[in-house]
């Protein structure tokens, strides 16, 4: 079934590219997995989400699928409830973002296991990425800023030069390493090109494993 709220890059103005996000797949300190290998031989495991649908489950039900494992998923409304359920031992892993889960990560309660994402995180640079183990599972999270489709090129003009002008300020820089966040600042093109290839890609892999979003399996 279509998701009528499905973004549509046809539709709307990209106005500015802002931030990537990556996410990582942790465990409880006191879990008795020290790796990703480890984690991938347990027999069964149940991972919390931030929600169907999200990154969060996609990144972690390719990954269980492609390593054969048996995972269910438990979906949480939002990153800070799920990652009081890994913190209660509730469940066995997470996927959050950065923000989610480095200020756990850095209090030495959540053990990074790998990143999902094609190189390395500046922020956790001894933590592998999952190609990095063999499994080709990059899941990431973009935010851009758009309009609709038709906005005059005058005003459309003048809102991209602020977005570009306040990127440059120092205030900001500031809040993305507090937020564990890496700039993303492309053209219009490349970014309505990422967006085409990711999803793709995603629809692509989740026929090939069956897995179908919001359906409880």
């Amino acid at each position: 079934m279509q998701d009528p709220t499905a973004i549509q890059p046809d539709k709307m103005t990209i106005l500015t590219t802002l931030t990537q996000e990556d996410y990582v797949l942790v465990v409880n300190a006191a879990s008795p997995y020290q790796t990703l290998e480890d984690l991938l031989k347990a027999p069964s495991l149940r991972y919390a989400t931030t929600g169907v649908g999200t990154g969060a489950q996609l990144s972690q039900a390719l990954l269980f699928k492609a390593a054969n494992v048996k995972a269910t998923d438990v979906p949480f409304d939002g990153g800070a409830p799920a990652a009081t359920a890994l913190l209660g031992k509730q469940v066995d892993a997470l996927s959050g973002s950065l923000a989610e889960t480095m200020p756990q990560i850095k209090a030495g309660k959540f053990r990074p296991l790998a990143i999902f994402s094609e190189k390395r995180s500046s922020y956790l640079p001894d933590v592998p990425t999952a190609p990095e183990k063999g499994f080709d599972v990059v899941v990431d999270q973009r935010r851009f800023i758009v309009a609709p489709t038709g906005l005059p090129d005058a005003v459309a003009k003048k809102l991209t030069d602020s977005f570009a002008e306040a990127r440059k300020d120092a205030a900001y820089d500031k809040f993305l390493k507090d937020n564990y966040m890496e700039r993303w600042e492309v053209s219009d093109q490349e970014a309505r090109q990422h967006l085409t290839d990711a999803a793709k890609e995603y629809a692509d892999l989740s026929k090939k494993f069956g897995l179908t979003f919001g359906s409880g399996k």
